[in-house]
């Protein structure tokens, strides 16, 4: 095998060149851009959208189609409310399994609120952070109930972004009847659980594997301090191609 004179510097110091083409989408939103394009994707469901840090970064990536945020919490919502534009809109309930209202657990660094409470391993890893500081009253909704008359366009290939701290499996379990609607899917799945009650990692691919996903690409997001043991990654799947 020849190489460049680029390519044996390299080599000598111990690196060396690979063709970036080569590489796979290692930046989420680069690779979910290209996922859009390929399932050909005309609307995002961002749930559990917090302070609309996700829905911002698809816009700053490039991505200008319709995006829905369901937020549930008044302070999020509020905050998330200021960066609607003419295809991103957003709504102040949760998604579940069912409708009905019930009580969310608000941690005191809110990214951590969940309907699951935490558990010792989340006092232990994030100490003050996903402390209970107060609960509130919100609505859910499955999205079965509300799908065809809240998204905008008559024949909808929709990507569906979960981050429910635990809750992800029964916002699907709500959603069965639209599935053939939904193309692709990100899921923020824990290896160690951090809330009581809390499916696994390895069930909620069982799941979502059930439904007819397969991955795309897994990004892991944290890891234990301690042994290094990885916590939680986003998983971004498609729906399984037909032979």
């Amino acid at each position: 095998m020849k190489f460049s004179l680029p390519g044996k510097l390299a080599r000598f110091f111990g690196y060396e060149l690979v063709r970036l083409s080569r590489l796979p989408y290692r930046d989420i939103n680069a690779h979910l851009l290209e996922l859009f394009r390929i399932l050909e994707i005309n609307c995002v469901l961002d749930v559990g959208a917090n302070m609309g840090q996700y829905a911002t970064a698809l816009r700053r990536a490039g991505y200008e189609g319709h995006i829905l945020s369901f937020e549930p919490l008044r302070e999020c919502h509020a905050a998330l409310v200021r960066h609607q534009d003419e295809h991103w809109h957003v709504f102040n309930y949760a998604l579940g399994s069912s409708d009905q209202v019930r009580d969310i657990h608000i941690a005191r660094k809110n990214v951590f609120s969940s309907f699951l409470p935490p558990n010792q391993y989340a006092a232990e890893r994030f100490r003050e952070s996903s402390r209970i500081t107060a609960t509130e009253q919100v609505t859910v909704k499955k999205l079965d109930s509300v799908f065809y008359g809240i998204v905008p366009v008559a024949d909808p290939r929709v990507f569906l972004k979960l981050d429910t701290q635990g809750y992800d499996l029964k916002v699907l379990k709500g959603a069965t009847q639209v599935m053939p609607c939904i193309h692709g899917l990100q899921s923020e799945l824990s290896c160690k659980a951090i809330y009581s009650g809390m499916p696994t990692h390895i069930e909620s691919l069982k799941y979502i594997d059930e439904l007819g996903f397969e991955i795309t690409d897994i990004y892991p997001l944290s890891h234990d301090k301690h042994d290094m043991s990885l916590l939680e990654y986003d998983c971004v799947f498609r729906k399984k191609r037909t032979i």
